[in-house]
């Protein structure tokens, strides 16, 4: 194996490995914040902003903090909600779309007959 290749390996397997730790990092806030009952995703973000690389997480995080605040009864404006988020704003705004859309139709993956998957 010449040096470029174990390089550029190394260089993957350390990416999997932070990916692993900020994995981890998310879900411990994500439990910490289920026994609190209360979640600032955009605080969380502003002290560890090299979650910003992975964006998936970020989702995670912005989305366990608006089940929250709906599950504790605060009314969120999803536009104001968003706003918080400026560099995710619209694939918050999607998110929540299909948060509201499956809200509203409980049954809609229900219909899927599994018989018929993938087709």
């Amino acid at each position: 194996m010449n040096g470029r290749v174990a390089m550029h390996e190394s260089r993957n397997m350390s990416l999997a490995f932070d990916e692993l730790d900020l994995e981890a990092l998310v879900q411990e806030q994500i439990d910490r914040w289920r026994s609190a009952g209360a979640a600032d995703a955009a605080a969380f973000l502003d002290e560890h902003p090299e979650l910003r690389r992975a964006k998936s997480l970020v989702l995670d995080l912005i989305h366990e903090e608006y089940c929250l605040r709906r599950d504790a009864g605060d009314e969120v404006v999803k536009s104001q909600f968003c706003e918080r988020f400026p560099s995710y704003r619209q694939s918050v705004f999607r998110m929540l779309e299909v948060e509201e859309y499956l809200d509203q139709r409980p049954d809609f993956a229900a219909k899927l007959d599994e018989s018929q998957w993938p087709l």
